[in-house]
């Protein structure tokens, strides 16, 4: 008997423990007002990418989180609009069935192909069921030719029938994709039971019927749309008003379960997936929770218009979880609602529903006060509820507000005008008229015990409180006053050095008091950067934790320094409003990313939010504190949120970067890839400036992620912004970058791969190389353009100036040449003259043969600019004859001419060397008186130049020039000074290649005169040329 009492108390034990509500879920909303293009959504899928992609009534719509994009065929070449299915091949591409035919989504290029049915069917209706492990589509054709169950070859585009004995409407596959298809669990081709399709090589070996009223079966229809196998015997199936079914394929057995907290259900079930041992169950009522291992249903969640976060509708009817245990429900006509399956252990006390129940007009909670297991709760509004540990309602202050618990274990309540002192029995002990102490009638704004029967006070004015017995007395704190101190709160007692700190003007000021001669004293303000939310004494002795705007802050209570953590450091948020520490080190904080833990060991944050089951929207910091049993509690204005960091059921999704769009001068840029599988983008020319769109995929609480990007080489540092976020950047130099992004979730921590994308901005064609080589170049082609005319002028200038300097040259020589021969006719008829006036007729006659020849010469000669070596000789010969013939002297002569000279017609200015040789006969050999004189001609080249040398022996220039002198009248060479200034004009033309050199000769024993001419080598050709 006691045997079975026990197993029968396990039973009822077990009971109960089911009977419990398993899950605490709060749902986020996706409806037309976010985007979503129709609020009746009839499947959904969650691709490899991270994205939820839902088939609407009215388009295709992806969602990432925060943002829909829709497809339609106005805007995508999508066959149709009405879509009933949805799939994902091995490649990441989708596959979508509609009312008018079926489409592929190519995930690279964004873009939809459509594809034809078996026989080329236009216009047909389709349902891709699942893609199996060969990558084959198992698609349901609906139409007239191709009605049927057929696999799809993507890579040869065939398809093979499989079968027809199959309903209009499949049931969604949610099982594991890429595996081969065993069997197929739906309805038979008139919609009535289960048919158990068991495949092999993708023909079909056998078909089972159930519940299709054969072989003693009732018959059901429509139940095949709402089969969910479970494992290789067991099929789930919904579509009753009076239950769920349960058939056992190997057993043939058949179980319905319509009884939920001992009532009927009375409602058709629709789509069922299974979490763990559970099925979540759509329905026309609700969402139910059916325990597979108890076989029974445990809970329902429902709409509740006062709790936002509760599911949008009852009507729920589609349920779909995806491999990171996100659950979204499709609401008919309310779009859908979605959350996270994997919770911590949060509890939510005091609801709306639980105000209600209780009278309490609001359940936002403003202070909070422990007192061993029971929470003293200030309710805003609504005065003072007392809660046990599971969070039920003791009793209810409702006209006062809870202030403080003191050392004697007794709770402070205040209402206007009056405090009240409750003892441990919940009696009140002791009644205070606020007014026969001299404190305000209203506004009091905290309290703290800073010694036993001592306490602080806080109005706009601080006020010491002291208690004797029974008899209270309040003492304002002057010394504040005179600092104009007013909203003394929040405040902290330290012990140790008997020192009070405490945040004022609000949270504008920090100061610290100290305690002189029974007086508390303003001892110090210390200079802060930030404001002070609220004071708590830290694990490390003499230091305390300063809550602040700027993040967290740890003083040493005696010096007064701090160290601040930001989110530099690990912190979750820099605001952070309130701390909870733990024995241990470990600490709870309130910041403006919901309540975090804090794990000393590990050095890291958790963050505790809405998918965690922590509802509150924001969170009070007045008194949260830990339970006896470790566990957290937090006010906020959706009562209380009490979480128990003990669970083991840790939750850690990691979201997933994408970028969804790139712009080029904030216009969406189409590229021939997907924006979020782009490996690199090069804008136009002249475009510069760029940007992307990122989103940080988590369905359980997207705008808690975290997005960080940066360009390198332009960003030092990322960059950190909100979830989702646009990345821009303008006038970026030409050259090539790397833009990377990454998804942070909640806690701060990296929790995606770093996205990569090469961005090459090309230079305006301007500062290209290629152009700059071609400007260069034409710059270089003008340059040498303008250099070769402007050489061409100079030439051409230079040019003109020669010939116009080689004229005068030439006409000047010609003027000194016809000076010098009448000088020369003038000395001839002089010697003439003395023959006739000697009488000596022969020799007059003889010489005046000789002069008339030279004369003829002469003036041949004269005419002529060059003349040849061999003629000037001649002429000069003739003019050396006459010159012995009429000299009174005698004198002999030798000319030697080399060679070379006489084989070619080498050319010399007429008549050149004629007044050197009449030089050295006149002037040095006719005054030789002890022997006869003599002269040498000697012409040759050197150095590719004419030399002629005129070597003498007579008295020399000296010698000559004192004769000169003696005379009455000097005679002054003219022809020797015509042919040097000849020789300097032949110079001009032809430069450092004509030269007179005359040299003395004196020795003992000679005298006489060197003369050396040099010409340029010329012949007829180069004067020519």
């Amino acid at each position: 008997m006691g045997r079975y009492c026990i197993i029968l108390f396990l039973i009822l034990a077990a009971n109960l423990c089911f009977g419990q509500a398993p899950f605490r879920l709060s749902f986020h909303h996706l409806t037309r007002e976010e985007g979503l293009s129709n609020n009746n959504v009839f499947c959904l899928l969650r691709d490899s990418r991270g994205f939820i992609w839902l088939g609407t009534a009215n388009g295709l719509n992806r969602f990432d989180g925060t943002t829909c994009r829709v497809y339609k065929p106005d805007n995508a070449n999508i066959d149709g609009t009405d879509i009933k299915n949805i799939v994902e091949d091995q490649s990441g591409n989708l596959w979508i069935g509609t009312e008018n035919g079926l489409s592929k989504y190519d995930r690279k290029t964004d873009k939809f192909t459509s594809i034809p049915a078996p026989g080329h069917e236009k216009h047909f209706l389709s349902f891709p069921y699942c893609v199996d492990n060969k990558g084959l589509i198992w698609i349901k054709f609906s139409g007239n030719k191709s009605k049927g169950l057929y696999t799809y070859n993507p890579r040869t585009r065939q398809y093979i029938f499989v079968t027809a004995e199959i309903s209009e409407n499949l049931p969604r596959h949610q099982n594991d994709t890429f595996q081969e298809v065993r069997a197929i669990h739906c309805g038979n081709r008139n919609d009535l039971g289960i048919n158990k399709i068991i495949l092999k090589d993708n023909k079909v070996v056998k078909i089972e019927s159930f519940l299709d009223g054969k072989k003693n079966q009732p018959a059901f229809s429509n139940i095949g749309y709402y089969a969910c196998p479970d494992g290789d015997s067991i099929v789930w199936a919904g579509g009753l008003t009076d239950g769920l079914i349960k058939i056992n394929t190997n057993k043939k057995t058949v179980r319905i379960f319509n009884q939920f907290q001992e009532k009927p259900l009375d409602t058709q079930l629709s789509h069922i997936v299974k979490f763990k041992h559970y099925l979540i169950i759509g329905s026309a009522k609700g969402l139910y929770f059916f325990d597979t291992i108890a076989e029974q249903f445990v809970q329902i969640l429902t709409h509740s218009a006062s709790i936002p976060s509760s599911l949008s509708a009852n009507w729920n009817e589609t349920p779909y979880l995806d491999r990171d245990q996100n659950l979204f429900i499709s609401q008919l006509g309310f779009g859908v609602d979605f959350t996270n399956l994997n919770h911590h252990n949060v509890e939510q006390w005091l609801s709306q529903a639980d105000c209600l129940k209780y009278g309490l007009a609001d359940n936002h909670v403003s202070h909070l006060v422990q007192r061993n297991s029971q929470t003293w709760t200030k309710m805003l509004g609504a005065g003072t509820v007392v809660l046990d540990s599971n969070g039920k309602i003791l009793r209810n202050y409702k006209l006062h507000s809870v202030i403080l618990k003191d050392s004697k274990n007794r709770i402070w309540l205040s209402k206007k005008g009056e405090w009240i002192i409750v003892n441990t029995d919940n009696i009140i002990v002791k009644r205070i008229n606020t007014k026969d102490l001299g404190l305000p009638a209203d506004g009091l704004h905290f309290v703290i015990e800073t010694s036993a029967g001592k306490y602080l006070a806080a109005y706009d004015r601080l006020f010491e409180i002291l208690e004797n017995g029974k008899k209270f007395k309040a003492n304002p704190i002057d010394d504040l006053k005179k600092e104009g101190l007013l909203d003394c709160h929040p405040m902290l007692y330290d012990s140790l050095n008997q020192q009070v700190f405490l945040s004022a003007n609000w949270w504008s000021g920090f100061y610290v008091l100290r305690k002189k001669m029974d007086h508390w004293m303003f001892l110090k303000r210390p200079d802060l950067q930030f404001r002070v939310f609220w004071i708590a004494m830290a694990f490390e002795k003499s230091k305390i934790w300063l809550c602040t705007d700027k993040g967290l802050a740890l003083m040493d209570t005696k010096t007064f320094t701090y160290r601040l953590f930001t989110e530099k450091d690990g912190l979750p948020d820099n605001i952070v409003t309130n701390i909870v520490p733990e024995k241990n080190g470990n600490y709870w904080l309130v910041t403006n990313r919901g309540i975090a833990h804090y794990d000393r060991k590990l050095n890291e944050y958790r963050n505790y939010t809405g998918r965690d089951g922590a509802d509150s929207k924001e969170y009070d910091w007045y008194g949260n504190f830990i339970l006896p049993d470790g566990r957290a509690v937090f006010g906020g204005n959706n009562g209380l949120t009490v979480i128990d960091p003990r669970a083991n059921q840790t939750y850690y999704v990691k979201p997933k970067i994408q970028v969804t769009d790139f712009f080029v001068n904030e216009r969406s840029v189409r590229q021939p890839a997907y924006a979020g599988e782009l490996a690199e983008v090069q804008p136009e020319r002249n475009q510069s400036s760029f940007g992307f769109d990122l989103a940080g995929i988590e369905f359980g609480f997207p705008q808690k992620v975290k997005l960080q990007y940066k360009l390198g080489g332009i960003d030092k540092r990322w960059i950190s912004v909100g979830n989702p976020a646009s990345a821009r950047y303008t006038d970026i130099p030409a050259g090539t970058y790397e833009f990377m992004a990454r998804a942070l979730d909640e806690t701060g921590k990296l929790s995606s791969p770093v996205k990569s994308i090469r961005v090459v901005i090309q230079a305006p064609f301007w500062r290209t190389i290629w152009f700059r080589t071609i400007l260069v170049s034409i710059f270089i082609g003008l340059g040498y353009i303008f250099f070769r005319i402007r050489l061409t002028q100079i030439q051409s200038d230079t040019k003109y100036k020669e010939q116009v300097k080689h004229i005068r040259a030439q006409a000047e020589i010609n003027a000194l040449r016809s000076q010098m021969n009448p000088h020369f006719i003038f000395n001839c008829m002089n010697t003439i003259d003395s023959y006739i006036f000697l009488s000596k007729t022969i020799q007059a006659s003889e010489f005046l043969q000789k002069f008339s020849k030279l004369v003829r010469l002469i003036l041949e000669y004269s005419r002529q600019e060059y003349i040849s070596i061999q003629d000037d000789i001649h002429a000069l010969e003739l003019y050396i004859q006459l010159e012995q013939e009429r000299g009174s002297y005698a004198f002999s002569y030798e000319i030697s001419v080399h060679e070379t000279l006489t084989k070619n017609e080498y050319l010399i200015p007429s008549m050149l060397f004629q007044p050197f040789v009449e030089n050295a006969i006149l002037h040095g050999l006719r005054h030789k008186k002890e022997e006869a004189g003599a002269f040498f001609i000697n012409i040759t080249t050197r150095n590719n130049q004419l030399i002629c040398s005129i070597i003498d022996n007579g008295i020399g220039r000296i010698a000559a020039g004192r004769i000169n002198l003696s005379r009455k009248h000097q005679s002054k060479s003219l022809g020797l000074k015509l042919t040097e200034d000849r020789i300097l004009k032949i110079n001009e033309i032809y430069p450092k290649q004509a030269y007179l050199k005359i040299t003395d000769i004196l020795t003992e024993t000679d005298s006489g005169t060197i003369v050396e001419i040099g010409l340029p080598l010329l012949t007829f050709e180069n004067i020519k040329s």
